[in-house]
């Protein structure tokens, strides 16, 4: 537990909690949509050329694994976007926890989605084997080491000459605008609690700024490239509201007043928090992240 909140919230395991449901699944939905809104592209430029100068020299399909593909929904638009190409491939989804996968019923038959620890030995049939290996969003699970652990996995899993895709929020970072004469108080005191609380945890997101540099340096990679991406100001409000739902999760990590009265903030008081930072919201206060940070290498022939 985190003494200066009495937060008691581990990122490595808020993914596999059994509480996630069709809110989590929404919230990716909407994620998503607004990823795509900010980049434009499903595949980035790099990687799309790779795609499409690649071709023919194919003798199956192009095998694109997505890490932490939670409910699918990148996949299921690069399916529609690789049928339109008449590209044929075999997309396959990853994630350590199923709950909000689809059920295959209603998945083309080219995507696959599979309950998978990535950060746990890799079973020998995913070694080798992929043209692209797509992540999105990993930073929480990896704010105590940087990208060095993940890195030798993504490097197994491609094939010679195959793409990695990454793209990454900093998790630490809320940036409050205010809005008329709504200061946006509740939001800003929410932000400093999850900052404080981050600290004290000794998580560092820093190395998102350095993503490229971070994959450069595995040693296994060529042609790394860095983009940052703006978010745009129409997004705002749908950014806001992807945050208002992470901050309404994070609300069963703090300790009843029953249970600690001593403690500095209760889920009693965040709740009363998290009521008044969405009324702010409500009146034109926007909360976002500012950027998000992409990079492309291909693996080393």
């Amino acid at each position: 537990m985190d003494q200066s909140t009495g937060m008691d919230y581990d990122p490595a395991t808020y993914w596999t909690t059994s509480a996630k449901n069709f809110r989590s699944s929404a919230r990716l939905h909407l994620q998503h949509f607004l990823c795509q809104r900010t980049f434009g592209y499903l595949l980035e430029s790099h990687v799309q050329d790779f795609v499409s100068h690649s071709q023919d020299e194919r003798s199956g399909p192009l095998r694109v694994a997505d890490l932490g593909c939670g409910n699918g929904a990148w996949l299921c638009d690069l399916h529609d976007e690789l049928a339109k190409s008449g590209i044929t491939a075999q997309l396959d989804g990853y994630d350590v926890n199923a709950a909000s996968f689809p059920a295959p019923a209603f998945l083309p038959p080219s995507i696959r989605l599979k309950e998978l620890d990535i950060l746990k030995p890799l079973p020998e049939d995913l070694v080798g084997v992929f043209d692209i290996v797509h992540i999105r969003a990993f930073a929480s699970l990896l704010v105590d080491t940087g990208v060095a652990p993940l890195l030798p996995f993504i490097h197994a899993m491609l094939r010679p000459g195959g793409y990695v895709q990454w793209e990454e929020i900093r998790g630490d970072k809320f940036i409050v605008e205010a809005s008329g004469d709504t200061p946006g108080v509740a939001c800003n005191t929410i932000s400093q609690i999850l900052q404080a609380g981050g600290k004290a945890r000794g998580s560092d997101f820093t190395f998102i700024d350095q993503l490229d540099q971070g994959i450069k340096s595995h040693g296994g990679f060529d042609d790394v490239q860095k983009r940052v991406f703006e978010k745009r100001r129409q997004d705002y409000k749908a950014w806001t509201e992807d945050i208002l739902m992470v901050w309404g999760e994070i609300a069963v990590h703090f300790p009843l007043k029953a249970d600690a009265s001593s403690a500095k903030i209760t889920k009693e008081s965040f709740l009363d928090l998290y009521r008044r930072a969405v009324e702010e919201t409500e009146q034109g206060v926007a909360v976002h992240q500012g950027v998000i940070v992409t990079a492309v290498g291909r693996k080393a022939a």
